[in-house]
């Protein structure tokens, strides 16, 4: 009989801390539940803010192929025209080398007529001697 009643304590004092356990268990299963949905609601928030950036930074590499295109077609165009000037150069410099030539050549063609002048000159003063 005393252990009966022993028993029937124990268990009381069993179901009592079961309570306990139970409540404070489902007291932090609360917690777990809530902080669980905080974390969730942060993580959500920063997928959001990094889908942002992702497309940001699409957005931004659209515009540095944008550009670079750009600069390249504005490259090509400059490298022509200074092709195309250079060229140009060329050109007039040989002109104006051919011209001088061409005077120094009529200088020098005078020069020999005069020479051949000369000794023809010379030649016949000599043939009248």
């Amino acid at each position: 009989k005393k252990m009966d009643e022993n028993n029937k304590e124990l268990n009381k004092k069993m179901d009592e801390n079961n309570k306990e356990l139970n409540k404070k268990m489902d007291e932090n299963n609360e917690k777990l539940n809530k902080t669980n949905e905080e974390l969730n609601k942060k993580l959500d928030k920063n997928n959001e803010k990094l889908n942002e950036t992702k497309e940001e930074l699409r957005d931004l590499n659209l515009k540095i192929d944008k550009n670079s295109e750009e600069l390249k077609r504005e490259l090509k165009q400059d490298m022509e025209q200074l092709r195309d000037e250079l060229n140009n150069k060329l050109v007039e410099t040989t002109r104006v080398m051919r011209t001088e030539i061409n005077k120094d050549l009529n200088i020098l063609d005078e020069g020999l007529k005069k020479l051949e002048e000369g000794v023809r000159f010379e030649l016949g003063e000599q043939a009248e001697k």
